[in-house]
């Protein structure tokens, strides 16, 4: 089950088995198949369908799949000696109290029926009257819960081995006693008579662990391969099997003991060796298969109850196998964040901070990121490009890039991000996204509890009222997948709150601005020259290329080719120097900018802060701004003597403030040092950072 210690999550967090920051995804995978395997085989048997051939030959094939929770709690298992009080209360409250709450419910659950309407279950009443919890170990309407208290018992059974020094020897006696036991008609109460093999299973593991330790992942793979063939040979020629509820053994003993052995070790240890992918849907249900466990058998109960209560009959009925195996793992995957919320139901406790421990967040960016990283490091590339990853690490934080190159075909980017983020394999704690662009599957997830990480992303635009009903309420779910908004202004929060999806207290702006070290790198200067305009995103370049037209004054205009259209019918004199980039390319515009006297960006009129990473990489480089007057914006320039503003289409205006430039170089000259002034107070990428670091913890 999902009952790991700490040192069990610990070492499944390893690179392999031993050392780095990968999780290994071995045993998730082969618990997530047990519980398949199980939940299936109950939907099976309500449906009177276990005779059935195909079914008869996957259970030949996977009846090892139960010894595998045994099997995992030894292999990774430290924490075994020590205090015997504090050590069997914490199992006890881990697997017993889950135990007795579920038997509670599940008793409840067949009670209300039986109640409600009386003579209509006439086999479960029969049962009920007729059940000894003693003998059978499980409670009346929830018969998978045998389990939890078989896996506290040999848990027991090992700790107090281990207290006496070389006692471990004699758990190659333990599976002569469960087949003495099986023998002599399993009288223990309990179901406890396979309490013997689940020790053995446990020691087991243990062993395998070392065996792998010591042969190393090449040599490993190889055993494990040859002790795979060797499963599948006795399987098809010399079959036995063990079935771990009941205790039965099917075969000579012998078989069904080395039968179990090769499968156990020979398919954990190549999954193991070879460091497998995550596999989003097996490997959540085996994190998290303390809940389909527990949860499931009450489903199957409540779709069987109401199928009797409509009169519809199940048995033989391959369709309603279908139907209810597809909706029990559809409920318990959403109700898994609810469960694991309440330790009476899931054993499971809240993961206890460790003082100085790093925590790690998952940084998405729409962008190539690896790109930026490796060109930052390189000094062409500023780093605010980053929305402050880079100095997350300052403040006890590891990153881990997402590495996606973008096509920008919407579908195909999406898929491949969400891909990426639920097969990552390296432990995070936080989804940090620059944009929820890409990750949308990823959001609805989290908002229906599946996927669990935090995310805390930067909107870049109001949240606003969709157009219809429909598309309000599935946009009212989105939000709720966001854990934290980051935004740039406070104007773009206070337009945002007008909408009922906003929550103040998971919304913050944060000073976005610009790498100041890669600009001082820069070379500049001794006197600048010519006017410069960058960007693409909606720019007005038909009252910008006016103004330059009327003034005559040098204009360098930098935009994307998908731009060229605009030109068409536009009137571009020699003054304008005018030039159509292919991809993006800061480096070499900040080259240019640097040589400039003033920034221009002239912008039709939005609902965000269109233009602001021009206007942060002009006050970084002390240059200043004309700029079309955009109330979303985090700063007033004019107000801070960095810059004048004109209203937008206002050709007019554009040309006196250029002229104003020409007129006034040491009001312009002003106007660029009380830019830098602001940028190095508020609007660079290290304070960037530091507010970030704060929403993340």
């Amino acid at each position: 089950m999902n009952m790991a210690t700490a040192s069990e999550k610990e070492l499944l967090t390893q690179r392999g088995r031993k050392g780095g920051g990968l999780r290994n995804h071995a045993f998730d995978i082969l618990c997530g198949l047990c519980i398949l395997r199980m939940v299936t085989l109950h939907v099976v048997c309500q449906t009177a369908l276990r005779q059935a051939e195909w079914w008869k030959l996957i259970m030949e094939w996977s009846f090892f799949l139960m010894s595998f929770f045994f099997f995992k709690a030894g292999y990774f298992n430290k924490g075994v000696q020590g205090n015997s009080r504090a050590y069997c209360w914490d199992k006890f409250r881990r697997l017993m109290i889950p135990y007795f709450s579920w038997a509670a419910i599940s008793a409840g659950v067949c009670l209300f029926f039986m109640q409600t309407f009386p003579g209509r279950f006439p086999g479960t009443e029969q049962s009920f009257h007729t059940f000894r919890i003693w003998v059978g170990g499980f409670t009346w309407g929830n018969s998978p819960l045998w389990f939890l208290p078989c896996f506290f018992a040999s848990y027991i059974i090992v700790h107090f081995i281990e207290k006496v020094r070389h006692l471990h020897l004699i758990i190659i006696l333990f599976p002569l006693i469960s087949y003495w036991l099986y023998k002599q008609g399993n009288p223990l109460y309990w179901m406890m008579n396979n309490v013997f093999c689940g020790a053995f299973f446990f020691y087991l593991g243990k062993l395998w662990h070392k065996v792998l330790d010591r042969t190393g992942n090449k040599k490993g793979l190889i055993l494990s391969i040859i002790l795979v063939i060797a499963f599948v040979c006795m399987n098809i020629f010399l079959h036995g099997e063990y079935e771990m509820k009941t205790n039965t053994f099917t075969g000579p003993f012998w078989r069904v003991m080395l039968n179990t052995m090769l499968a156990l070790t020979g398919l954990s240890g190549m999954l193991l060796t070879t460091n497998v992918r995550r596999i989003p849907g097996i490997c959540y249900i085996g994190e998290h298969s303390m809940v389909y466990y527990i949860g499931h058998y009450p489903l199957i109960m409540l779709y069987v109850f109401i199928a009797i209560l409509l009169g519809h009959n199940i048995k033989k009925s391959v369709p309603d196998m279908m139907i209810m195996t597809v909706l029990v793992f559809v409920i318990c995957t959403i109700l898994v964040p609810f469960i694991e919320r309440v330790f009476w139901l899931s054993g499971k406790s809240p993961k206890p901070s460790v003082e100085g421990e790093k925590k790690r967040v998952y940084f998405y960016h729409t962008q190539d990121t690896m790109r930026i990283v490796r060109e930052w490091k390189e000094g062409k590339f500023p780093g605010h490009f980053l929305y402050g990853a880079l100095q997350l690490e300052q403040y006890g934080f590891d990153i881990i890039w997402h590495d996606q190159i973008h096509i920008y075909k919407r579908v195909q980017d999406t898929l491949k991000a969400t891909w990426k983020i639920l097969t990552c394999r390296k432990h995070y704690d936080v989804l940090y996204a620059t944009h929820t662009r890409g990750i949308e599957p990823i959001i609805l997830l989290h908002a229906m509890g599946l996927y669990r990480k935090r995310i805390v992303v930067w909107h870049h635009q109001p949240i606003v009222k969709a157009k219809n009903s429909l598309r309000e309420a599935l946009a009212r779910l989105f939000y709720r997948g966001m854990d934290h908004m980051i935004f740039f202004s406070e104007k773009l929060m206070q337009d945002s709150l007008r909408s009922k999806k906003a929550n103040p207290t998971r919304m913050s702006m944060v000073h976005w601005g610009a790498d100041l070290a890669f600009y001082d790198s820069l070379p500049h200067p001794k006197k600048r020259k010519s006017f410069i305009s960058t960007g693409k995103e909606l720019r007005d370049y038909k009252t910008l290329t006016e103004a330059f037209n009327h003034t005559g004054q040098p204009l360098t205009l930098y935009t994307a080719k998908e731009q060229k259209e605009a030109f068409r019918n536009l009137e571009v004199k020699d003054n304008i120097d005018l030039h159509f980039g292919t991809r993006l390319m800061p480096y070499e515009l900040s080259l240019l900018v640097a040589q400039s006297q003033c920034v221009c960006i002239c912008c039709q009129p939005s609902n965000y802060t269109v233009g602001l990473t021009t206007v942060v990489e002009a006050m970084a480089l002390g240059i200043p701004i004309l700029c079309t007057r955009n109330p979303q914006m985090p700063m007033d320039l004019e107000a801070e003597g960095c810059g004048i503003y004109m209203e937008p289409y206002d050709t007019a205006g554009w040309e006196r403030a250029i002229q104003y430039i020409i007129s006034h170089p040491e009001e312009a000259k002003e106007m660029g040092r009380k830019g830098r002034l602001l940028a190095e107070k508020y609007y660079n990428v290290e304070q960037c950072g530091r507010e970030v670091a704060q929403l993340l913890k």
